[in-house]
């Protein structure tokens, strides 16, 4: 499994047909940064994908306009019900969340059926899941159905 911020290794490692690449960083961002602003799902990744990306992630935004531009800067929640459900409308796609860092941010992960987390302490994180054993209460949000088939009308 090979993860990098760089559409050069990805391409370096196009030549071996095992190596399981994650899609670009650039292709994932901006499909998240679609589905955050426009409320859009431009084409979702292809089944078998792997995909990642923080789930919260500090953005800056510009506008640009006649006279100048202005600058946002925003926390923005990358992963959401929308967020998946656009990513997951073609089978087998996986989708690691990285920078959970604590328990409320895990059990969203978890409630979102993220396939998987990047953690700075997997020690810390095994005692919130062992916390909550096998019964996870989401709070009530769309569900992953009722978000993919928003997604899919919007297309």
């Amino acid at each position: 499994m090979i993860y990098s911020t760089e559409a050069a290794y990805q391409r370096a490692f196009a030549a071996y047909p095992k190596a399981r690449l994650f899609e670009s960083r650039d292709t994932t961002r901006q499909r998240l940064v679609s589905i955050a602003l426009e409320h859009q799902c431009p084409a979702p990744p292809p089944s078998n994908t792997w995909v990642g990306f923080e789930y919260q992630r500090q953005l800056s935004v510009t506008e640009k306009f006649t006279l100048g531009e202005g600058h946002s800067e925003a926390n923005a929640l990358m992963w959401t019900p929308e967020s998946v459900a656009c990513f997951t409308q073609n089978s087998h796609v996986r989708i690691i969340a990285f920078g959970i860092n604590d328990e409320p941010d895990y059990l969203k992960s978890a409630c979102l059926d993220i396939y998987a987390v990047l953690v700075d302490s997997p020690r810390r994180m095994r005692t919130f899941k062992e916390k909550m054993g096998h019964s996870l209460k989401c709070p009530q949000t769309p569900t992953r159905t009722q978000a993919a088939e928003k997604a899919t009308e919007s297309r």
